[in-house]
């Protein structure tokens, strides 16, 4: 028994110094970059302008419509009737509560959509990453950027440029 534990202490002295003297390799990169700058986020945020754009437009254009339509009101008020004032108000309440709605869902659909064009993006971007820490040998990988816990790294450090790169051929391999 005091052998069997003697070993077990010698072979976890030996791991543990062994472990200590493995060379640790961490790099950092940020995703934002990576999602701004890489080739499928690119043609996926136009397609995602493409189609939001003639909606924004729109409801620019429903905006200007209610500013004239409240200045008019100003300007009429008074000339215009109790009553008509009072159907004028009501009619700009209800364009202003319709335009509110129209651009909460706006912003709803345009996170949905944006969401699922950037689906496959993260899919290759977790590919990538997994790779690349592979093939060099990384230890860690850490996500650096506004939301980050990471406070300072060394320039020398991040592989954001690397990252880009593999992503875009990752893409054009995929023959998106």
């Amino acid at each position: 028994m005091k052998k069997c534990t003697v070993a077990l202490l010698t072979l976890t002295v030996v791991l543990a110094a062994s472990l200590c003297f493995a060379e640790t390799k961490i790099a950092t990169f940020n995703p934002i970059a990576v999602m701004e700058q890489a080739e499928p986020s690119k043609k996926a945020l136009a397609d995602l302008k493409a189609t939001s754009d003639p909606i924004a437009k729109d409801l620019e254009r429903r905006k200007n419509e209610l500013e004239k339509m409240a200045e008019d009101l100003q300007k009429q008020r008074m000339v215009l009737s109790q009553e008509a004032r009072q159907d004028k108000e009501l009619e700009m309440k209800r364009k202003a509560r319709d335009l509110e709605d129209a651009m909460t869902e706006f912003q709803r659909k345009f996170q949905a959509d944006r969401s699922r064009l950037n689906q496959p993006v993260a899919k290759i971007l977790e590919e990538v990453i997994k790779d690349y820490c592979k093939k060099n040998a990384l230890t860690a990988l850490l996500i650096v950027g506004p939301q980050s816990p990471i406070m300072w790294s060394d320039e020398s450090v991040d592989v954001t440029a690397q990252i880009i790169q593999e992503v875009n051929k990752a893409y054009k391999a995929k023959g998106k």
